[in-house]
């Protein structure tokens, strides 16, 4: 059984990530929208969507290895900070936050090494925040460019 615990540790820390992430928090919070920023608040909410669909495959696997999933239900305080400022702002935090998101992620994927079932649901939580990244840096070198 200590081999599931390490496992559902693991998630559950996946878990909490996924569940209470800043674009979660930006697509609940609706920042202030300006002309020409409707392909960038699509994107949050994109990815927004993404996380809280992985946080329901990391609740599932965490479910089938006898664990009981704790999804926090609340945000950071730190996040509160972001209430009244406008998109292309809020965008760059987003990324800075997504890198950080996208080590811990892969740090996440190398601790479950010897879990491969949990490891593949890591693994596609690592894929995706690379795109997720990679998206919010070219959505961040377009807006600063206009």
């Amino acid at each position: 059984m200590k081999d599931a615990s390490t496992s559902i540790a693991v998630l559950g820390r996946l878990l909490q990530m996924h569940a209470t992430s800043l674009p979660t928090y930006v697509a609940n919070a609706r920042p202030w929208i300006g002309n020409g920023q409707r392909q960038s608040e699509e994107c949050l909410n994109q990815i927004s969507r993404d996380h809280q669909y992985m946080a329901g495959k990391i609740m599932q696997r965490i479910l089938a290895l006898g664990g009981s999933p704790e999804q926090g239900s609340r945000f950071p305080m730190e996040f509160t900070d972001l209430h009244d400022l406008s998109l292309d702002f809020i965008l760059s935090e987003v990324l800075r936050y997504q890198t950080v998101l996208e080590k811990t992620i892969n740090e996440c994927v190398a601790k479950l090494e010897a879990h491969p079932e949990s490891q593949s649901i890591a693994c596609e939580a690592a894929g995706m925040a690379q795109g997720h990244r990679e998206l919010l840096q070219e959505l961040c070198h377009t807006t600063s460019t206009h």
